[in-house]
Order: C-alpha cells, then structure tokens, then sequence
C-alpha cells in the first residue's frame, strides 16, 4: 500500500482510531511501514496496547515520533524496541481517556533522545520521572511533563495531591536539561533537597512550575529557592503563575511572624541571565517574598497581574533595565 511512497520523509496519518477502540491490543502493520526507509517524522494514532512489529526496524532515518490521538493503557519495556535507537524526539501527548501503566524502561530504546513530550498523558508525573533511568548524567533538550496527574489518582502509590521527594527525583537531577516543564501536575509541596536540586543547575535555561499548589514559605523552602537561583546561571524563563495555596485569614487567627522573621531575610535575588518572570494568578496571603532585580538583569517580560499574595518584585536603585512587557494589576 505504501510502496509508491517510499520517497517519503513526512508522515501524518493521526485521527483515523475510532473514538472508543472496540480491541485493546492492536498490531500496527509493520511490514507495510517497513518500505518507508527515507521517512524521518511519523505521526500515528496510538492504541491501548499497541504492538509495532519488527518491520519497523527498517525506519532507520526516524528522527522524530508523535503519537497524539490517544487511547494508550500499557507503555511496555519492548512498545518501542523496534523503532531507531537514534529517534531525537518522542510526543506522547494527551493521553487522558485512560490511565496509562508505564514500565520504568519503556524508554530504553530510545538512548539518543533529546526531546520529551508526555503533556496531558495521564500516566502520573511519579511514572514520567521513573522513566528517565536512561538518561541519567545526559543531555536533553525538552522535558514536557505538564498535566501528567489525571483526576482518577487517589491512592498511595499514585497520590492525587502530590509532595515531591528527593527519591521521585534521583534520575531528573542527573540530567543536564534546557526546557522543563512541570505545571499543573498538583504539587502541594517537595522535601529538601529534591524540587530545586540539579546536578547541572547551570543547563537550565526554561523553567514552568506554573498551576501547582505549593509555595515557597520562609525558612528551607525559601533558602533552597535562594540556592536555585544562585546556582541559575543560564535561566531564561521562570513560570511560577496560577497557585491557588492560601487565602488570607484574619490576623488573630493565622501567626506568620517568627521571631526571626524579617523582610530582608526573603530577599530572593532573581539571575542576572532571567528573561521572562511570570508570577500571575497567585493566592497565597502569609508572608511577603520579594524578589530583587539586580543591576545588569536582562529581563524584558514581567507579569505580576491578578495576584492576591505578599509577593513583590523590587528593582535595585540606579539600575537600568529592558523591561518590554509588564503586568502588575493586583486583586482587591
């Protein structure tokens, strides 16, 4: 059937799965694909419990695969064993209608990769994260592991309100990563030494932690945040917007002020190297964070807008700045 294509370089044939497969497991036609030896992207609809068999093996040139028409229940160890260990990108996105089970080396195939897209797959960000044993101490480009916690999470192994721990993390850390995104997967709060700990801090250059749960309260949290930034030689963009954590209570009945507790002791100095800095939608009335841009920053897009938190962003005096882009309307 596909033998008058063999020329082919791109290929996109998603949207042809019926809304709600009658069978789970489905063997793709391999040896039909299997003359497309040219072919670098592929897109194809994904199956439950997708069989690709070893006719896959010829598509030797495969740079980049996307499956985003979604159905996927089972990620095993061999899914992906036929396809080419020097696949660079790999989409697997949206897969909400069922839960996916992951096995922690469905990846293994693919040592080469350099770009990650699991965003609104429902198979936990805790099975993302486990996932990543191949790749530790390499490089990658893009991690996209946004909306990975589905609705139907409610037990131990799989929490629906989510604390991040240094164990969750032992392969992330590793990774030498430009573009992370985390949002939206119900992180309530993270153990020290987990979130914000990089072995390569200096790689990451696009940060989104953008509507999660948890704040950055004074004492560890706010030190590590300190330490992250510290070490943030490179970072371009950090999305901390759309945190609903705390509404203000009235004074007599919320205490915030340790004995300890100063203004400058929150001071959190934001890397000369930061670019966008999105902290919007924020409810989160407790102590005040303010966030200092030095002298020489290279900031041009701030937002601040529709917050109802003590957050406040201060600009050293003298200082200019390339500020292109600001937003600053605060809630009543």
């Amino acid at each position: 059937m596909l033998l008058p294509l063999q020329n082919l370089i791109d290929l996109d044939i998603r949207r042809n799965i019926p809304n709600q497969p009658t069978v789970d497991l489905y063997h793709y036609p391999d040896q039909a694909f299997a003359v497309l030896k040219k072919l670098e992207f592929l897109a194809l609809d994904m199956a439950p419990n997708p069989i690709f068999g070893i006719g896959f093996q010829g598509l030797k040139n495969l740079k980049s695969l996307t499956f985003e028409f979604c159905f996927l229940k089972y990620l095993r160890g061999y899914t992906f064993e036929n396809f080419s260990s020097n696949l660079d990108e790999l989409k697997l996105t949206r897969c909400h209608l069922n839960f996916s089970e992951v096995e922690n080396n469905a990846l293994v195939p693919f040592p080469n990769i350099t770009k990650i897209h699991f965003e609104e797959s429902c198979m936990h960000l805790i099975g993302a994260l486990n996932m990543l044993s191949p790749y530790n101490g390499k490089t990658i480009e893009i991690l996209n592991f946004r909306g990975l916690n589905c609705p139907i999470f409610n037990s131990k192994e799989y929490p629906f309100a989510l604390t991040i721990t240094s164990d969750m993390m032992r392969h992330l850390k590793t990774i030498c990563v430009e573009v992370l995104d985390l949002s939206d997967n119900r992180i309530v709060d993270f153990d020290e030494n987990s979130l914000l700990l990089f072995d390569r801090t200096e790689c990451l250059k696009h940060l989104y932690f953008k509507g999660n749960r948890f704040a950055f309260a004074y004492g560890r949290h706010m030190d590590e945040l300190k330490s992250f930034f510290n070490k943030s030689v490179a970072l371009k963009t950090f999305d901390y917007s759309y945190i609903p954590v705390r509404f203000k209570l009235k004074e007599k009945d919320f205490y915030h002020q340790g004995q300890d507790y100063h203004v400058s002791n929150n001071l959190v100095y934001l890397p000369r190297s930061l670019e966008k800095l999105a902290m919007s939608n924020i409810i989160c009335k407790d102590i005040g964070r303010p966030f200092y841009i030095r002298q020489g920053s290279n900031l041009t897009y701030l937002d601040i807008s529709f917050g109802y938190s003590n957050n406040a962003v201060l600009f050293e005096v003298n200082a200019t700045n390339q500020v292109e882009t600001g937003h600053c309307t605060k809630k009543s």
